[in-house]
């Protein structure tokens, strides 16, 4: 929810004036997993929330964004949150980067949205 929240307003926050009208709102709860570099490793649930994102935040977006193959995409998982492991974080911060790194490298899913 905070995810959906966050992108639905960036595009306000940077002052782009996009038309979000023909934007999909709705999205079904299915697992076919789309892999873009962004340029880190992304995996989105399905086409649909991969369209909706690239919808709403349109040329901000867009500009970097790759399509690829899982075996593409695992060779650059961001890392960059396992020097939290180490720290006083959130467990819930530290739960959700290890979920992250485990859909990346392994391909099985923990989408958080």
């Amino acid at each position: 929810m905070k995810v959906v929240i966050l992108v639905c307003l960036l595009p306000l926050i940077l002052g782009a004036s996009l038309d979000i009208s023909n934007c999909p709102m709705f999205c079904p709860n299915t697992n076919e997993t789309v892999w873009v570099l962004i340029p880190y490793c992304y995996a989105f649930r399905n086409k649909c929330q991969f369209d909706v994102i690239q919808c709403l935040l349109g040329p901000i977006f867009s500009q970097n964004v790759r399509v690829v193959s899982h075996e593409e995409c695992k060779e650059h998982c961001n890392t960059t949150c396992l020097e939290l492991m180490d720290t006083d974080a959130d467990e819930s911060l530290k739960q959700k980067c290890k979920d992250f790194l485990h859909t990346c490298r392994s391909g099985e899913g923990y989408f958080h949205w």
